[in-house]
């Protein structure tokens, strides 16, 4: 997703954006997701990509690829837990204003 976000230009449009009668509806048209919408979906992208693309967040992640054994094994680890919904209510907790 970052890489599709980063290479976009999503990531340079900001909530003024929305207010700009002539660029707003564009968005609107444009950024709309399955079962999201287009401000909500670009608040989606800014969260992940503070959380992996900013200094700190690819920092973190670069450790936990490089120190925290096989990415694949734990890919298939994380999913089977059932700690992925606790994350999910994390991510909607971040976006909550």
């Amino acid at each position: 997703m970052l890489r599709i976000a980063a290479g976009s230009g999503v990531l340079a449009m900001s909530g003024a954006d929305y207010a700009n009668p002539e660029i707003g509806p564009l968005m609107d048209q444009w950024l709309v997701g399955p079962n999201i919408d287009a401000k909500r979906r670009l608040e989606l992208m800014k969260l992940a990509w503070d959380m992996t693309g900013s200094e700190f967040g690819s920092r973190a992640g670069l450790y936990e690829r490089l120190y925290s054994g096989d990415p694949e094994i734990n890919a298939q680890r994380w999913f089977r837990s059932g700690i992925t919904k606790e994350c999910e209510s994390l991510v909607h907790d971040l976006l909550k204003v």
